[in-house]
């Protein structure tokens, strides 16, 4: 029987997570293994998944939908036909694109799936293209090696679209391709 429900959280490093079903009762867990070893969950997405007990403790056994995103790690940097990140590191975290500056490459994303938490920083770099403000996004937390002060990685966009290569808002479109992510 397919179940309905919310990923509550998920560690990148770790290879685990848990889902609260949608009917209620003890959270679920879910391993990587029965996502695919490629793939991550997005705190706050739905997800559909098949359930099965473990030492009375309710676990997933196959998990898609929304929630699930499959990360392309065979590629070292973006670009090149949809990249991938390097390292996804920590449990992923929720926010909402505050201000993006296409031109310098960098913004903020403030904190929390509503945005009311304090601002993060965020370069380019740790994107995978332009993001929009108001977007919402999923992010790690890391460690800016220049200030020594927290700040986005691993940085995509979980609604809406991603734009790549120049200002899809300027003349001439939005230049670049979509890549591979989440093929």
């Amino acid at each position: 029987m397919t179940h309905v429900g919310t990923v509550k959280s998920w560690s990148d490093e770790k290879g685990f997570g848990f889902i609260i079903p949608r009917e209620g009762g003890n959270d679920v867990f879910v391993h990587r293994k029965v996502i695919g070893m490629q793939s991550s969950l997005i705190p706050h997405k739905e997800v559909r998944y098949d359930l099965e007990m473990d030492e009375g403790k309710p676990k997933a056994t196959i998990v898609h939908g929304d929630g699930v995103v499959k990360r392309n790690v065979h590629l070292n940097q973006f670009g090149g036909g949809g990249g991938g990140f390097p390292k996804m590191g920590g449990q992923l975290q929720v926010g909402i694109v505050k201000i993006w500056n296409t031109q310098k490459g960098y913004g903020f994303i403030s904190q929390g799936a509503d945005g009311s938490g304090p601002d993060l920083f965020v370069l380019n770099t740790q994107t995978r293209g332009n993001l929009i403000p108001g977007a919402k996004v999923s992010y790690s937390l890391g460690m800016n090696p220049k200030t020594q002060k927290p700040w986005a990685e691993n940085v995509i966009m979980i609604d809406g679209m991603q734009h790549y290569g120049a200002d899809p808002f300027a003349m001439g479109g939005m230049g670049g391709g979509m890549g591979m992510w989440g093929a």
